[in-house]
């Protein structure tokens, strides 16, 4: 069989039609964004040059991704009872994301994050916080039924529910994206439970070695995984699937704004691969498009693509 023939060979097949495309697991944000000309040497000052106040976080932005590209989605996450919460919400309300599993902690503030923005380079660096009350302790009869769900996006904030997540899912033969941009050991048995773990550089870095993408792409298949893959920005992405390497050259817009929340683009653009049938050449391309797309507009949240601008530059040649 050709490589082409290979990965004309959708990446699942759902015994039955889901009645929901994603149910998206993990955590959100109220993200503080400083642009700057430059980012500082230690010591250093410099000028604030814009200051904007949004949403983000990682899955909620993922959630807000998949609605913009036309996917059924529900949110699970926690919020405070701050004014912080609402501006979560709204954001994921107003995209048409269900927000009925969300679960607000009393006498707790929404995670909230800063965030430096390059003016040069649109390179960004992140200081959050968040109150570890709002990491879901207690399982119960609310959580969502996986059955009816298409696919299942996860971030690794806590390893343990998320392992209770993914292997629900896997029972049920509901496919599990992982978002995994740190590795510390708690993380080994999410990694042997989930379907298509998707990973920093910085991941990688930490689980096997600088740049050893490969080897870690090739261990992480070892492990279960029916597609693995490492994000690496402005190069794109590179991934394992069915014992072969894949490099999934990035998608070049005109101007890089931001490059906050890409990587949650990213994961978005896989899921909406992912339950368009794709297989792994064509997923990974949809899911540069839409991270590069995401980078035209400011914070996490502000560049997200919708279908049609998704559509018309997955029409383009790859160069």
């Amino acid at each position: 069989m050709s490589e082409i023939q290979q990965d004309e060979m959708p990446l699942w097949r759902w015994a039955r039609p889901p009645y929901l495309d994603v149910l998206a697991v993990g955590e959100n944000s109220v993200d503080q964004t400083l642009r700057v000309e430059c980012a500082p040497l230690p010591g250093g000052k410099v000028e604030i040059l814009d200051e904007q106040r949004g949403p983000g976080g990682q899955v909620a932005t993922a959630a807000i991704a998949c609605a913009r590209l036309g996917l059924t989605c529900q949110y699970l996450g926690s919020v405070g009872d701050d004014d912080e919460a609402e501006v979560v919400l709204d954001a994921l309300l107003e995209a048409g994301v269900d927000t009925r599993a969300v679960r607000r902690v009393p006498g707790v503030r929404t995670r909230s994050a800063v965030v430096i923005v390059e003016e040069q380079t649109g390179k960004r660096t992140v200081y959050w916080r968040q109150d570890d009350r709002l990491l879901p302790k207690v399982i119960d009869s609310a959580f969502p039924d996986l059955a009816a769900v298409g696919v299942v996006l996860l971030d690794a904030t806590d390893p343990a529910f998320g392992l209770w997540v993914a292997r629900r899912a896997r029972r049920l033969g509901v496919p599990v994206v992982l978002d995994a941009d740190r590795f510390t050991a708690d993380l080994e048995p999410l990694l042997e439970s989930v379907d298509f773990p998707i990973v920093s550089d910085s991941f990688c870095d930490e689980f096997g070695g600088s740049e050893a993408y490969a080897a870690v792409l090739a261990e992480l298949e070892g492990r279960g995984a029916r597609l693995a893959a490492v994000t690496l920005g402005e190069r794109g992405a590179i991934a394992r699937n069915q014992g072969r390497n894949i490099e999934s050259p990035a998608f070049l817009v005109d101007e890089v704004v931001d490059d906050t929340g890409a990587g949650d683009a990213f994961r978005a653009g896989f899921a909406w691969g992912l339950r368009s049938g794709f297989g792994g050449i064509r997923a990974l391309r949809a899911a540069n498009v839409t991270a590069a797309l995401s980078c035209q507009g400011p914070g996490a949240q502000g560049g997200l693509p919708d279908l049609e601008q998704l559509e018309v530059c997955l029409a383009r040649p790859v160069t």
